[in-house]
């Protein structure tokens, strides 16, 4: 969402009242960050007036745009692969057991 400068100014504007307003009432890390936000005004004037250089980007980024859909498409084959590798191994496991047990009762049965 971009901010307009009259918007960021106006907030400003409402900021600074409200310092003025409350200063004798707000604790001291709270005057202190007052105190960083004139510092910070006074150092760049311009500031509120043009939107912050981050807002503008490019409208479309290949390099994001397929690296989205590569992502897209590896959650889909490990949500659908992850069944198609791991219900066999368990199956073969749990047969594994059973033979286990199966041989056990026949060596004690031939005892």
């Amino acid at each position: 969402m971009a901010t307009t400068g009259s918007a960021l100014e106006q907030q400003a504007a409402t900021y600074e009242q409200y310092l003025r307003d409350n200063w004798d009432r707000m604790p001291a890390w709270e005057q202190e960050q007052a105190q960083q936000y004139f510092a910070w005004k006074g150092a760049n004037p311009r500031a509120l007036t043009e939107p912050p250089p981050m807002l503008a980007r490019p409208a479309h980024d290949q390099g994001l745009h397929w690296s989205v859909k590569a992502g897209y498409i590896c959650a889909v084959a490990a949500f659908s692969l992850s069944p198609l590798i791991f219900a066999p191994l368990a199956i073969l496991l749990d047969w594994l057991q059973v033979l286990q047990h199966r041989l056990v009762e026949l060596q004690s049965q031939q005892r």
